[in-house]
């Protein structure tokens, strides 16, 4: 009775919960470094408004959410009718897909990349197109527009990409937009856009006018919210419209919907978060160096190291020390390559002395 297409779906496999390690290993204290999460924890203001919002739980929340759309909009200078809220950006593109795209057309890609892309793909009977990126894990257009067929229905770019931590350049972007057809889709996943430092690098946000353009975000990063699940698109309001047709009725709580508008305007957590980054960035990138490994420079807030052939046992012996970390899910490069999260400075060094001690033997 099930379905062919879900058949070749295999699971999505989150990081390992601290409590499931610390309950294997029988140790009292574990670190996480293995989700993307902001290891200073959610949003303060966030937290105080979801509080407030926990009085009114035995109502339904606001369909549509539209205060919280209204702070979107006026954020990025946009239209209320532009922006849809989802349960996580992962809710976003499935609505995009389930709205627009038909069985056995085609979506572009990128190999390596975020492996819900795929599972999405596969759920809505598309055909997912991998496109393989360049020595340096950046994105190759050239390959992109190659892969373009009649049947192109979609193109999915992370940006940055999960787990390389690369972004699709300005040049990249505007090569692809002046050539892809009208009728091939782009959605953007924009995730980590945040901690983005790169003078390379330019949104989504500055074209969804121009062509068939989808940018997603989230609340679960830099906000610290990944347990309120709150994620929100941007697009066309021709677009949102056609998607809010299959957008579940409150798909996103009322708590959520407060702590991320709350959370937006916390200017002075979001600093913290961003300068955790900067300082995490550089004292992992000296002393990976200084071990002489080989790691990918990072426009997020994880950081993709190559292990050499040693990561499955150096990610096995981590954990025996409390430290959780995400060993990257492709058959070609599992036993090479773990995405770390940068963690607070305690967690980052606790993660250089035990990776030290494990590469001494």
């Amino acid at each position: 009775m099930v379905r062919p297409e879900i058949k070749k779906i295999s699971p999505y496999r989150p990081g390992k919960p601290l409590g499931t390690v610390l309950k294997e290993k029988g140790i009292e204290r574990a670190f996480k470094l293995a989700s993307n999460e902001n290891p200073l924890g959610p949003s303060p203001l966030g937290i105080k408004a979801a509080k407030e919002a926990l009085r009114e739980v035995n109502r339904y929340p606001e369909g549509s959410g539209q205060h919280l759309r209204q702070k979107l909009a006026e954020f990025y200078g946009v239209k209320l009718e532009e922006v849809i809220l989802g349960s996580g950006s992962s809710e976003i593109l499935s609505l995009s897909l389930l709205t627009f795209l038909k069985t056995g057309e085609e979506v572009i890609i990128p190999e390596l990349t975020f492996l819900i892309y795929q599972i999405l793909i596969l759920m809505c009977g598309g055909i997912p197109v991998k496109v393989p990126l360049k020595d340096d894990f950046g994105y190759n257009p050239e390959a992109i527009l190659d892969a373009v067929s009649s049947k192109t229905r979609f193109l999915f770019l992370g940006s940055p990409n999960n787990p390389t931590g690369t972004i699709i350049k300005k040049d990249e972007l505007h090569v692809l937009f002046s050539k892809l057809p009208e009728t091939v889709i782009v959605v953007i996943d924009e995730a980590y856009a945040e901690y983005v430092e790169s003078e390379d690098y330019i949104s989504g946000l500055t074209f969804f006018r121009k062509r068939p353009l989808i940018v997603t975000r989230t609340f679960s990063k830099i906000y610290g919210l990944a347990g309120l699940r709150i994620g929100y698109g941007i697009a066309d309001k021709s677009i949102i419209a056609e998607m809010n047709r299959i957008r579940p009725p409150f798909n996103t709580t009322g708590p959520a919907q407060a702590a991320a508008a709350a959370a937006l305007d916390d200017r002075e957590f979001i600093e913290r978060s961003l300068e955790n980054n900067r300082l995490g960035k550089e004292y992992l990138y000296r002393n990976l160096s200084e071990l002489s490994l080989s790691f990918v420079p990072t426009q997020a807030n994880f950081i993709l190291i190559d292990l050499g052939g040693r990561a499955p046992e150096v990610c096995a012996q981590l954990e025996e020390s409390g430290i959780i970390v995400r060993p990257v899910d492709n058959p070609g490069l599992q036993e090479r390559y773990i995405r770390l999260t940068i963690g607070t400075p305690e967690e980052n060094e606790l993660f250089i002395h035990a990776l030290r001690r494990i590469l001494k033997g």
